[in-house]
This record gives C-alpha cells, structure tokens and sequence, in this order.
C-alpha cells in the first residue's frame, strides 16, 4: 500500500516495519485510551480481529469507579477508530454533566410519567400531561428541587387564584399532581430525601363570586341595532352576534347554542327542541345510538343530551323552549339563510360541522369590545385595528348603550334571560322548564314537564315586554 494512501488512514510503518498511528493522530488520545493495530486474533472473545485497528479505553465516573468500554475493531481506518473514542468521551462528559446539574421538578415529572403513572388509565395521563403543560411547565419545570420551599407553592397558587388563569376544577386536580411528584423529590434526589414536600397541604382558598352582567331588557332593541351595525360594518363576527342574541332571547347555555340547528327550530309554533349540546373533553353520542363513541374529543357533540333513549324524569335534559317575538327576530333571517344554504346547522364551520369553541369565544370578545366602545363613545386604537365608525353613526340615530360590557361573558345572556323571567312574574315550575333546571323540593321533581298551553303562555309572557 502507497506512503500516501496509508497517512490518509491515519497510520504509518515504523523502522521496525510495524503499522503505528501518525504523530498527529496520536496527539488526539487521552490518557486510558488506546488504538493499536491487532497482531493476533482473541479466540476467547472474538472481539480484536486479526488484521484491524481496534479502538479501546478506561472511563473513571465522578465517584472514581472505572469501567472498561468494550473494544471495537475499524479495519484498515485507524481514523475512525480515534473519532469512536472521541465520541466517547464527550457522551461521557454529557452525562457527568447531566448528573451533577441539581435535579429540577421539571425532572421528577418526568419520572413520575416513566415510572409512577406507568399504570394509569391513558385518558387520565393525557389530562395530567395537559395541565402539566398548560399550567405548570413553563414556571416549575426548571425549579432545582432543593430550592422548592412551600412559601413559594402557596404563592404560586394564590397567584393562580388571583389572576383566575386556571380554571378552579384544574387548579385543583393540579394542587394533588404536584404533591404527587413533591413526594417523589428524593427519588431522584437523595439530599431531598428527608425534606418535607413543598406541596402537601397548599391551602386554595375560595375566588371571589364575579358580579353578574345583567343585560336589561330595555336595553334589547338598542343592543340588536348596534350589533347589526357593527356587523355590517365588519366590525364583528356575524354569527357571535347571533348566536349571543339567540341565547339572550332563549336563556340556552353555550354549548346548546352552538350545534342549533333547523330541525330543532318551529317558528310557526314558537317552540326551539333543545336536545342537543357541545361537550369538552367527552367522546361523540351520533343520533340514534345513545351512547358515547370514538375517541375523546376537545368539542363533541351529544345528540340526545345525556345520550338515554327513554331518560327517568328527573333527569330528563331534552327540554323545550318558548320561541318570543324577539327570538323570532333573530332567528328567521338565520333560518331562511340556512335553508338557502342547504345546511341544517344555523351556524356551520367551513367543513359544516359545528364551530370550535375558541373561534366562537374569540368572535364574541370582540363584540363585547365593540359594545363597549360603542356605550362609551370612544374607542380603543390598536395597531391594526380598524376604526370604529358605529360610535359615530349610534350618535347620530341616538342609539345609546349602558356601559356594561367590560365583564360581559357569553353565559351573562342566560342569566339576563333568567331575571328577565323573574321581572315578568313567571311561575317557578315554568321557569325551570324553559331553563332546564330541576326544581327544589322531593315532589316536585316529578313534575318538571311544562304543557303546550304553558309553554304558549309563557312565549307572550316574554314577547309582551
């Protein structure tokens, strides 16, 4: 073999005709670490072949303990033989460097997934990795165990509390994951072993009750027309507009509010079937099978509510409700529109299924800013943001709004709707229908059911005002 092509292998012939590494490669080795040229076959182990340079070394752990890597043979490429033990020592020097980093409670989460959790049911680890991430990664997941204290956790939690960043059921089901894992620190950690956890008995105490927005219903023929305007003028979603005034003129929840759809609707009778609703986090019941199928969704539908073909009374959910004048209103565009569509849904997404429950609570956030610029006579400028010209035109048709709209939520409608029943001296048991409460009291929960006649009395109730 060539001079040449030999130096380009990394080795060379020594004065005594042996093959050596060049002075250059040889530079490159650190003390246990050896390549050499094998003479002789090991017939025991079969590991140093005749012919091959082998690459072999001695790595010493921080606690002084030795252990011998396994030789390894690269043929005629001495080269590549120096660079498997480069390789070497810096995985070695990662891995020293990983175990003397202080463990984080971003690392007993991770043991605890491997090792804790290893047996619980999938849909609960996936709802704990959730919160995990939602909640609690971006603060705890680089916290050094040892530097954990409870005056923190408390103070994390009262945080969580005070700015309502996470819902309560979460804030809960995370206040027992996180003590899950504090009871874990000395797994990982020895000198946490006899520390106590940081996260057992976190005190949360209860949120201040948010002061209700009732929207009167003087207020209703002024809110119609501006929502229109503002509309028309691209200012708002079309259909959060809709869809809140729908609700406030029928007292449905949210999720019921959503899935409408026309063959629930009886404008001619003034009558709205209310027997279908949007879940979070629940499996799909289709029509007609009664039960819960497919996998766990972020937004599934439940057609029937409750998903029983033939319910006991008293937990009946499928109700009926009461289709007013203004109710009308607003529907029969939405429904002659639908119609026209071919769509059976009032309000369908763009794959014709119903809309995601973030567009429509993202589409009603700016309405009620809107509202509420339009109420105060001034707007909020923000870069991007398009002018307000409703302000303008309400004050010239002396349109005028109360301003109530800065803590609007979407579920304000159905308790405007409920008080709204209250002011017009509904009875309680009719009441409750329409809303789909269970009245109190043992007998009374038999007698939920409201009659025909009942239910039209109860629709120029609320069409009088």
């Amino acid at each position: 073999m060539a001079a040449q092509e030999t130096l380009k292998r990394g080795w060379e012939i020594d004065e005594n005709g042996k093959r050596k590494l060049t002075p250059r490669l040889a530079k490159r080795l650190q003390p246990l670490e050896t390549v050499y040229f094998a003479q002789s076959s090991n017939y025991r182990t079969r590991v140093c072949p005749d012919g091959q340079w082998v690459a072999c070394a001695t790595q010493v752990h921080a606690d002084g303990a030795k252990r011998r890597i396994v030789p390894k043979a690269f043929g005629d490429d001495a080269i590549r033989a120096v660079e498997y033990l480069e390789t070497l020592r810096t995985k070695a020097r990662d891995e020293a460097d990983k175990s003397a980093a202080p463990k984080t409670v971003g690392d007993v989460y991770d043991y605890a997934v491997k090792s804790v959790w290893i047996g619980t049911a999938s849909t609960t680890l996936r709802n704990r990795k959730s919160r995990w991430q939602r909640y609690a990664l971006s603060y705890w997941a680089d916290r050094p165990i040892l530097e954990v204290n409870r005056a923190e956790a408390q103070s994390w939690f009262a945080d969580r509390l005070r700015v309502a960043d996470v819902p309560s059921g979460q804030l809960k089901e995370l206040r027992g994951e996180l003590c899950t894992l504090g009871e874990r620190f000395g797994d990982i950690e020895p000198k946490a072993a006899n520390l106590r956890n940081p996260f057992d008995g976190i005190v949360l105490t209860r949120r201040p009750t948010r002061e209700k927005t009732t929207v009167g219903r003087e207020m209703h023929s002024a809110l119609v027309r501006v929502c229109g305007l503002l509309t028309d003028a691209g200012l708002a979603q079309r259909y959060a507009a809709e869809m809140w005034l729908t609700a406030l003129f029928t007292g449905l929840r949210f999720g019921e509010t959503v899935p409408l759809s026309l063959e629930q609707i009886d404008l001619e009778k003034g009558v709205l079937l209310v027997d279908r609703a949007m879940r979070v986090d629940h499996r799909e019941i289709p029509a007609g099978t009664w039960q819960e199928v497919g996998d766990i969704k972020s937004w599934a539908l439940h057609l029937p509510k409750g998903g029983r073909p033939d319910p006991d009374p008293r937990e009946r959910r499928v109700r009926r409700v009461p289709i007013s004048d203004q109710a009308k209103a607003v529907l029969a565009p939405i429904v002659e529109r639908a119609k026209a569509s071919g769509s059976q849904l009032l309000w369908p997404d763009d794959l014709g299924q119903p809309k995601a429950k973030k567009n429509v609570l993202l589409a009603f956030e700016t309405l009620t800013e809107r509202l509420a610029e339009v109420a105060k006579g001034s707007e909020v400028t923000r870069r991007g943001r398009a002018r307000n010209i409703v302000i303008e035109e309400t004050q010239r048709l002396g349109i005028a709004l109360p301003d109530a709209f800065d803590n609007l939520i979407f579920r304000d409608s159905r308790n405007s709707f409920t008080t709204l029943c209250n002011e017009l001296a509904m009875t309680d048991a009719t009441r409750d229908a329409i809303m789909g409460h269970l009245p109190k009291g043992v007998g009374a929960k038999h007698y939920i059911e409201i009659t025909d006649a009942a239910l039209e009395g109860a629709r120029k109730l609320l069409s009088s005002h």
